[in-house]
């Protein structure tokens, strides 16, 4: 049965990368891990430097981040991905 409340996903281990974009300064996403390879536009829930942000998956993580330098991603929110027209 779907989750009507759109309540985030519970995340298990985490072993893909994906570029992040928050709601930041930085004009450029962040690379966290995530359970399964997500869809960009998907949006999701995080943490940067203490803070919970909900952010979107971009397009292509940086492949030169050390994985254990990565953190997991909190979960996946029960949204549609956003457009490519909306990402751009």
């Amino acid at each position: 049965m779907k989750n009507s409340s759109r309540m985030p996903s519970p995340i298990p281990q985490a072993d893909f990368r994906v570029a992040i974009l928050l709601p930041t300064a930085v004009d450029k996403p962040f690379t966290y891990l995530a359970p399964y390879a997500l869809q960009a536009g998907t949006l999701v829930a995080t943490k940067l430097m203490g803070r919970k942000l909900v952010g979107c998956v971009w397009d292509d993580p940086a492949e030169d981040v050390p994985l254990n330098k990565l953190k997991p991603i909190d979960a996946v929110l029960d949204f549609p991905p956003l457009s490519a027209a909306y990402r751009h």
